[in-house]
């Protein structure tokens, strides 16, 4: 027998989690390369890794991995009636690996690996539950009508959190099937382009009325458009602008892999209307003017593939799925009681300024 408490489940897990973070160095990886149109933004943030040397991994399920001396109460996750003379209160190593997966399916972002001191954390908060729930029923707030009140709150919501990681668990089985039918079905969606661009800036840094500077990077600009399309080296020509115009740190000329979606649809009809070895025309941005060369394209194949696909296609089943369930309620607030909905109070403000 255990029973969650919305004390950890909504305030301990998370402040475990955030105290993982810390621990554990998350991050998020910057661009590998940069373009004005900031096409690729790519961010990784691992999980907390287990140590291949963790103790953990020799413990048995019916192993005891904590003890609470002083409590004697037999209310916690999975625990035996405490001793009857000492009081104490012992946790298996299989009710808490239970408890924890029970928080994850209540929507808490825990890691699937933990380290131990997360493991020690989460361990901790629940003890401190238990000390305080233990305190709070000899006083008899478990009869308090509040409280009573307040644990069906807590019903409905962990059951809608629960309910929504299922849904979430069912979208994620995409069959191999699907997943070569939406390959097959979207071949644009997978033509990857290697580029090559040149960026020059448009105004002078420290006087941004220089019109000379305008005129001479604007020229610049479309000559050495013109030398990338003859063939000559990025790098050479990206350096050879900056000297001209006296700025310094030329960006690099080299681009992420780039794929539909990246770039607004005016550059993207550019770009991918391109031939290896073509230029575009010179593409004026608000501080910069920028030409891109095609170096080269391919079509990703599907080996490569399969996991975005997979990951998209379980992202559009449960925006489907979620959205069905919203749909097919309605409801409506008594505006004396919750004052005037977001959208009429907007259109009523819009009505008045005109």
């Amino acid at each position: 027998m255990f029973r969650l408490y919305l004390a950890l489940l909504l305030a301990s897990a998370s402040f475990a989690q955030s105290k993982a973070v810390a621990q554990t160095g998350e991050f998020s990886r910057p661009l590998a390369a940069t373009s004005p149109s900031s096409p690729h933004s790519a961010q990784n943030v691992p999980s907390a890794k287990q140590s291949t040397s963790d103790p953990a991994s020799t413990l048995l399920p019916t192993d005891t991995v904590v003890t609470i001396h002083g409590l004697c109460s037999d209310i916690g996750i999975g625990s035996a009636p405490a001793d009857s003379n000492s009081c104490i209160t012992r946790i298996k190593k299989a009710d808490f690996d239970i408890f924890v997966e029970s928080l994850r399916a209540s929507g808490q972002r825990i890691p699937q690996e933990l380290t131990p001191e997360l493991r020690r954390t989460i361990a901790q908060t629940y003890v401190e539950s238990l000390t305080f729930e233990e305190a709070g029923r000899k006083a008899g707030l478990d009869h308090d009508a509040r409280f009573l009140t307040a644990m069906k709150g807590i019903r409905i919501v962990l059951l809608s959190r629960m309910y929504q990681f299922q849904m979430e668990q069912n979208a994620k089985q995409v069959s191999q099937a699907d997943v070569e039918t939406y390959y097959r079905e979207n071949p644009a969606k997978f033509e990857q382009l290697e580029l090559t661009h040149l960026v020059i800036p448009t105004n002078n840094p420290t006087n941004l009325r220089d019109e000379e500077f305008h005129a001479k990077a604007e020229q610049l600009a479309q000559e050495l458009r013109n030398r990338l399309a003859a063939g000559e080296d990025a790098d050479k020509l990206e350096k050879e602008a900056f000297e001209k115009l006296s700025q310094k740190s030329p960006p690099a000329t080299k681009l992420l892999p780039a794929r539909r979606g990246d770039y607004s649809l005016d550059q993207e009809e550019k770009l991918f209307a391109l031939k290896p070895g073509e230029v575009t025309p010179v593409v004026k941005l608000p501080s910069v003017y920028v030409v891109y060369k095609l170096i080269s394209r391919r079509t990703i194949p599907l080996d490569e593939a399969k996991d975005e696909i997979s990951l998209k296609l379980a992202t559009e089943r449960l925006e489907r799925e979620t959205k069905a369930r919203k749909d097919a309620v309605h409801a409506d607030y008594d505006s004396r009681y919750f004052g005037p909905s977001p959208s009429a109070a907007s259109a009523a403000s819009k009505a008045g300024a005109n």
